[in-house]
């Protein structure tokens, strides 16, 4: 089996010569656990819904969708507004993209209190995320 997989070429790494470049390519709708920040800085366990996506040049053919498991597995699941930017530099970095976008969507539960009743009931609003990170045309000095 191991022989078999060498054999198989990465055509992810060939060169395309249609000469086309590819707008949007990505996942979507992936179920990927994560941990959330609420406003005390206190980490909550939670599972999201996640879009990625990257543009590519007109000399790739595409990309393996490993690679954004990867990405995401490197920030061990910790998805926040600090940690976003960093997660879509990785994206370009890695895919050798000019732009990638991230939409992170996911149950975010917060304890209130019933009036009268003293009651805690976990409440669940859903948080969303919707990120892009762009490579400037002009490179900044």
């Amino acid at each position: 089996m191991k022989h078999a997989a060498q054999l198989l070429p990465d055509i992810q790494q060939t060169k395309d010569r249609r000469g086309v470049p590819i707008d949007k390519v990505g996942i979507c709708d992936l179920s990927f656990p994560i941990t959330v920040l609420d406003r005390q800085n206190q980490k909550q366990q939670t599972v999201a819904t996640i879009s990625m996506s990257v543009s590519l040049p007109h000399h790739f053919k595409g990309t393996h969708m490993s690679r954004f498991l990867e990405i995401l597995s490197r920030h061990q699941g910790e998805v926040t507004m600090r940690t976003l930017p960093a997660i879509l530099h990785d994206l370009k970095q890695h895919l050798d993209s000019e732009a990638a976008h991230i939409e992170v969507e996911f149950p975010y539960f917060l304890i209130r209190t019933a009036p009268g009743i003293f009651l805690s009931n976990p409440a669940g609003p859903v948080g969303r995320m919707p990120a892009d990170h762009l490579r400037p045309a002009v490179p900044i000095s």
